[in-house]
């Protein structure tokens, strides 16, 4: 019986990581029953991340270079998102998906998921203008990036099969806030 518990905290802290904070994956570690990946109906913030014009970027490099680039940028990214309470859903190739207000206790989060969205973006998008002020002055090429962000109910669930924990987002809520990433300059 400790065998198979150890098994399963192991998929729990394998699946989570990188989606979670550290410290929110070291709570849900020692008490993996409190994990809530039942369906439910709630109301987040969502962000979609994109990194403009990346494909074109990647051409000018070898696919190890891309890769390395890409890898650090998103990597930073989900760090912020990690700083700020959020949840990174997904990497879309060059951007990710995430989300805010999200307790995997299924506790009611705290109401400024909004301002920590917000706040997330914010720091983002000052370090984007950073690397690409310092990439433009080095001649090399720039990785500007479109943020949409949208509050909205959704439905919250896991899609991850037997050994796979996928929690994902689904509702027009979502559709919205990547439309807004979209139309961003």
């Amino acid at each position: 019986k400790t065998r198979l518990t150890e098994i399963k905290n192991r998929r729990v802290r394998e699946a989570l990581q990188g989606i979670v904070s550290a410290d929110t994956l070291n709570r849900i570690a020692e008490q993996p029953s409190s994990l809530v990946l039942e369906p439910s109906g709630r109301v987040v913030t969502i962000m979609f991340i994109d990194i403009v014009s990346f494909s074109l970027t990647a051409e000018e490099q070898t696919p190890k270079q891309a890769f390395m680039n890409l890898k650090k940028l998103l990597s930073h990214l989900s760090d912020t998102v990690h700083k700020f309470g959020g949840v990174v859903d997904k990497s879309t190739g060059d951007g990710m998906l995430c989300f805010f207000g999200y307790n995997f206790d299924g506790a009611i989060p705290k109401q400024n998921h909004a301002e920590q969205a917000l706040k997330c973006a914010t720091e983002i998008q000052k370090h984007s203008l950073e690397d690409n002020l310092k990439a433009g002055e080095s001649k090399q090429s720039i990785c500007p990036l479109r943020i949409g962000i949208n509050t909205a109910g959704v439905y919250v669930g896991d899609l991850g099969g037997t050994h796979k924990i996928d929690l994902t987002l689904i509702g027009s809520g979502v559709n919205y806030a990547k439309r807004l990433e979209e139309s961003c300059d």
